[in-house]
């Protein structure tokens, strides 16, 4: 009988020390993320702010750090922010190379509204393109996406550290515009609070 007992603790024991193990925390790194939070808005020229409500925010990997390291470089070349500048620089390009070759009977008779659109459609196809090189890259983790609130708040939750570029699209007021921000330097369980204030672009309706 004593036997028996002897082996039923040690059994009891042992499911105790598994158990134990398998509830140990999470290294603070992993279980602390960095946030980026803060509010998205424009002000109007009558002065008016304009709070961007629901818009969509993403946060664009760089790299671990800043510096000029080798490691840090070669993360770099690979990175989703610096895809994004490659991709909105090739369209702006692309942009202005379209608007000079047109008549000038069309160039000269487009409205300001309508230029303002087609620059609003470059900064929002870079977007695009570089969603889509993650995608096809297995890089998703490199870009971050949250949800601004009804006053255009917003907290991105960033699990690896590192260097990021903020950037927003949405609607304030009655303009549909693009925001961007960083370099941000985000670190395990810091948080950096911005204010984004002032549009890349900023468009009306037609």
């Amino acid at each position: 009988m004593q036997t028996i007992k002897a082996v039923a603790s040690v059994l009891l024991f042992g499911f105790f020390m598994i158990a134990t193990a398998q509830q140990k925390p999470l290294p603070k790194s992993a279980a602390r993320p960095g946030i980026i939070s803060g509010r998205v808005f424009l002000i109007t020229g009558g002065g008016d702010l304009k709070p961007a409500r629901m818009a969509a925010v993403y946060a664009l990997y760089l790299r671990p750090k800043l510096g000029n390291d080798a490691a840090g470089n070669e993360i770099e070349q690979h990175s989703a922010c610096l895809t994004w500048a490659q991709n909105l620089a090739q369209k702006q390009e692309a942009e202005t190379a379209q608007y000079k070759a047109l008549p000038l009977t069309v160039s000269g008779s487009m409205s300001e509204a309508a230029l303002c659109r087609r620059g609003l459609l470059v900064y929002q196809n870079a977007l695009v393109d570089t969603l889509k090189w993650a995608s096809s890259e297995n890089k998703d983790w490199q870009i971050v996406r949250a949800d601004a609130d009804e006053d255009g708040a917003f907290k991105v939750a960033i699990r690896r550290p590192g260097v990021y570029t903020l950037l927003v699209r949405g609607h304030a007021g009655f303009n549909d515009a693009f925001w961007e921000s960083g370099p941000l330097t985000v670190t395990p369980g810091g948080e950096i609070a911005v204010k984004l204030s002032s549009p890349e672009e900023s468009c009306l309706p037609e």
